[in-house]
C-alpha cells in the first residue's frame, strides 16, 4: 500500500495539500478502506480540517459528501465527532 511505503521512508502522513487535505482525507473521499484502516490504526487525525478556503471539512465530513460508506463507517466505529460543523454549516447529524 502505498501510505505505508512512504511512511517507511520518512513521510509525514499529516501533510496537506494547497486545500489542506491529509491522506486520511484523501482516503475517506476515495473510500479507499484499506489505507483509512492503516491511517487509523497510525494514529492519524480524525479531526483534521481542510483550509478555509475549501470549508474546513474533517475526514469524516469529507466521505459523507463523497459517498464513501465504508470509510466513513470506518471514522465513526473509531470514535470521529459526527456533531461538528464546518465553515459552511455542514455536519453529519442534524
Amino acid at each position: 500500500m502505498c501510505a505505508e511505503v512512504l511512511m517507511k521512508r520518512g513521510a509525514d502522513l499529516e501533510q496537506t495539500d494547497f486545500y489542506g487535505k491529509t491522506a486520511m482525507h484523501v482516503a475517506a473521499k476515495y473510500n479507499t478502506v484499506e489505507s483509512m484502516l492503516f491511517l487509523l490504526h497510525k494514529r492519524g487525525n480524525m479531526l483534521a480540517k481542510t483550509f478555509e478556503n475549501a470549508g474546513k471539512y474533517t475526514p469524516l465530513q469529507y466521505a459523507c459528501t463523497s459517498s464513501s460508506h465504508e470509510t466513513a463507517l470506518l471514522l465513526v466505529e473509531w470514535g470521529s465527532d459526527l456533531y461538528l460543523e464546518n465553515d459552511v454549516s455542514y455536519r453529519v447529524l442534524l
